[in-house]
């Protein structure tokens, strides 16, 4: 895996944006916006930087992949899938930031089913939302989640809260 995905998927897995990570590290966040884009070398001064910022080794950025958060249950999955119907749900810190990274992903899905008031503040490419999504999750989760999603959005049809 090359260095700037590497990058990408520990500031993911770590619920960090790019310029929460560059302030972390002390750095300019075109330069790490850049480095994930593998448009610009890395120097050991950064490279220990973003590491310190991510709260790992240099070694461990350069050579090993973030782990996932643990697979979901069935429960949370039906909580999450359940929440982008409710106008403020409640859940767990967890699920929390799960559906936070999810959502940008399955606002279509929503809008399909009928979902009103979805605001996104920034559209970006849906690949990048996804990827960052399974980044944070793992494929697998991401995959099962995505699934009860469109079943509970085809469950739903036009008898969501707004």
């Amino acid at each position: 895996m090359d260095f700037a995905t590497q990058v990408r998927r520990w500031r993911n897995q770590r619920g960090l944006t790019q310029a929460a990570l560059a302030e972390a590290a002390g750095i300019p966040r075109p330069n790490l916006i850049n480095i994930e884009l593998g448009k610009r070398d890395c120097t050991i001064h950064t490279l220990r930087r973003l590491a310190s910022a991510l709260e790992i080794t240099p070694g461990t950025l350069l050579e090993e992949a973030p782990t996932p958060i643990p697979p979901l249950d069935r429960f949370e999955m039906d909580q999450i899938a359940g929440s982008f119907w409710k106008d403020k749900p409640k859940l767990p810190q967890k699920l929390r930031m799960v559906r936070e990274k999810l959502f940008p992903t399955i606002a279509p899905i929503l809008r399909a089913a009928g979902k009103k008031g979805l605001t996104i503040k920034s559209m970006g490419k849906a690949w990048d939302y996804q990827q960052t999504a399974i980044d944070f999750l793992g494929k697998e989760n991401f995959n099962h989640l995505i699934r009860r999603i469109t079943k509970y959005a085809a469950s739903q049809g036009n008898t969501h809260e707004d």
